[in-house]
């Protein structure tokens, strides 16, 4: 149930295949990271899916993501907390260190 949409932007926006909610740019570049090509999850449901706490998963993958300039790419679209679409649901404080 991924869901391809495209905002005002044409950017592509993805759905969580388990809840539905928005995949922002960054889950969508930790999901590549972890290996998960056509699925893709938020990040509450990514954590559930690796058994592990979603800050973990988040705090060990930020710097492999931002070694490789095919994530990083889309993790550095959003440059500032002000940016981020879902700063009431996520881990922005974390994410955006």
């Amino acid at each position: 149930m991924t869901l391809n949409l495209f905002d005002e932007d044409e950017n592509i926006q993805f759905s969580c295949h388990n809840c539905a909610s928005l995949v922002c740019l960054r889950e969508f570049a930790i999901n590549l990271a972890l290996g998960y090509e056509n699925t893709y999850y938020c990040l509450h449901c990514l954590s559930q899916r690796e058994e592990q706490n979603p800050m973990l998963i988040l705090k060990q993958i930020k710097s492999y993501i931002k070694q490789r300039d095919c994530l990083n790419k889309e993790w550095i679209k959003y440059n500032d907390i002000d940016e981020c679409p879902k700063v009431k649901t996520c881990l922005p404080d974390e994410c955006f260190k």
